[in-house]
C-alpha cells in the first residue's frame, strides 16, 4: 500500500509525497485516459472484477474507451496464455492495466511485453478488486497512519502473511542497514 515506502523514506531523512493507492487514483487515471482518448484493456482479478471495474469506471468517465476485459486466472504459459495475449493484440489497447498482485503482474509483463501492442503497461496488483466493489477498503484511519498493511493481512491471513511479515520485516531490515551504513553495494 506504500505505506513502507513512506516510513523508509523517513527514516532516510528524505520526504516523498503522501502515498497514493490504485484505489485512490484509479478514477483519476479513466479521467485523464477519457480526456485523452486513450484506449485501455484490463487484464485481472478474479472473474468479473476487471468487467465490473470497467462498468464502473465507465459510469464515471462514460467517453473512456474500454477495448476489453479479462480475469487474472488463467494460465501464464501456453496456449492459453497466448490466447489472452491474442485478444489484447486484436483489441489493440493504448494501455494495458494488468492486476495479478506483486510480483505475478511484473513477471508476466516481463514474459509477455514484447509480443504486446499496448503502448503502455501499467501495474494494478488488487486494484479491479477495489474499484469493483468486490474488496473492501481499510477504515480510513488505519490508512492514514500506514496501517492498511494489517487490515490486509487480517482479511486474507493465508495469502498476505509471507508479503507482510516477511517482506515488510525484510524492507524494514535494509531500511535500517542503509541508514547506519552497513548496507554494501
Amino acid at each position: 500500500d506504500g505505506a513502507g515506502v513512506v516510513l523508509g523514506a523517513k527514516m532516510l531523512g528524505r520526504n516523498i509525497p503522501k502515498r497514493l493507492t490504485w484505489a485512490d487514483w484509479g478514477w483519476m487515471l479513466a479521467s485523464y485516459l477519457a480526456e485523452q482518448q486513450h484506449s485501455v484493456y484490463l487484464l485481472g482479478g478474479p472473474l468479473g472484477a476487471a468487467s465490473e471495474t470497467a462498468k464502473r469506471l465507465k459510469e464515471r468517465s462514460p467517453t473512456l474507451r474500454i477495448t476489453g476485459t479479462h480475469h487474472g486466472y488463467f494460465q501464464k504459459s501456453g496456449a492459453e496464455n497466448m490466447r489472452v495475449i491474442k485478444q489484447i493484440n486484436d483489441l489493440n489497447p493504448d494501455v494495458l492495466v494488468v492486476g495479478m498482485g506483486m510480483p505475478l503482474q511484473e513477471e508476466w509483463i516481463l514474459r509477455n511485453h514484447s509480443q504486446i501492442r499496448a503502448k503502455v503497461f501499467v501495474t494494478a496488483g488488487a486494484a479491479f478488486e477495489y474499484l469493483s466493489g468486490s474488496l473492501r477498503r481499510c477504515p480510513q484511519w488505519m490508512a492514514d497512519s500506514g496501517m492498511e498493511w494489517l487490515f490486509r493481512l487480517l482479511l486474507e491471513p493465508k495469502r498476505m502473511a509471507r508479503r507482510y511479515l516477511l517482506g515488510n520485516t525484510i524492507f524494514l531490515f535494509s531500511v535500517v542497514r542503509e541508514r547506519f551504513g552497513m548496507l554494501k553495494v
